[in-house]
């Protein structure tokens, strides 16, 4: 079979999931490539054929995908369309949200040749998984791009593929809220861009300062987008649950990949 276009379509708030998506995409080795960011949303529904290839990447936040993606990602319909599945988690562990998003992903009519799951550096901790992915996880990713394309190739028809076999449990994992939130500092000259960049609009102008906990998921983006380094997570409680998380999380997990075929 041979692909025309190929589509990466991802949740990415501090932009390590997109670069394991680029990293795959290198290996897949079309020119043709158009990239879909729905880390802030994404408006209309859209349809790829039989011929494009879709990549999908998200993040793992407390064992699942980030819930409020889930009305977007079924925007994107296929039409026994190819696709690849990747999660990125911080060195803990993904739990369930792989085996979500084949569900979510399959549900639309896409059919998955391959899934993968790699890590980045933890959203919360960043020192668990410190500048991850590193050269061999993007190594690694690329190499999981070529063999995924080596094996559509040969496929003439993906109409029988085999629903691809993925670590997870169902029901899935309880998607809690995260009770460790950023904050701004004095730092913040109020320039916005924390505002304007925050997936769940969490953070007012007025204040910008403050987030709602009610409403901030704890991605780390508000913190990787302001140009002041005004915004982390900081406080006794999270002092607290650093350390120990750190220490709990220490040793450095790898990649794991799976292939329907």
């Amino acid at each position: 079979m041979e692909i025309q276009k190929v589509n990466l379509i991802y949740f990415s708030a501090t932009n390590t999931t997109k670069q394991v998506l680029l990293a795959i995409a290198k290996g897949v080795g079309c020119n043709a490539i158009q990239a879909y960011d729905i880390t802030l949303g994404q408006e209309g529904e859209i349809e790829f054929e039989e011929d494009e290839l879709v990549i999908f990447g998200f993040p793992v936040y407390a064992g699942r995908i980030p819930q409020l993606s889930v009305p977007v990602l079924n925007q994107f319909k296929g039409k026994n369309t190819p696709a690849i599945i990747v999660c990125v988690y911080g060195n803990r562990d993904y739990d369930d949200a792989l085996l979500e998003l084949r569900n979510l992903v399959s549900a639309n009519q896409f059919m998955i040749l391959s899934a993968g799951v790699f890590i980045g550096q933890h959203s919360i901790f960043p020192k668990t998984g410190a500048n991850r992915p590193d050269q061999s996880d993007l190594s690694k990713a690329q190499h999981f791009g070529e063999e995924s394309m080596m094996k559509l190739k040969e496929q003439m028809d993906l109409s029988d593929l085999p629903e691809i076999k993925v670590k997870g449990n169902f029901p899935y994992k309880e998607a809690n809220p995260i009770p460790l939130i950023p904050s701004g500092n004095r730092k913040c000259t109020v320039c916005g861009k924390c505002v304007r960049n925050c997936p769940t609009q969490a953070i007012s102008l007025d204040n910008p300062r403050k987030t709602d906990k009610t409403r901030c998921i704890s991605c780390g983006r508000c913190i990787y987008v302001c140009p002041e380094n005004s915004r982390q997570f900081r406080g006794v409680l999270y002092s607290m649950a650093e350390q120990k998380f750190n220490r709990t999380y220490a040793e450095r997990k790898e990649p794991e990949l799976f292939y329907s075929f």
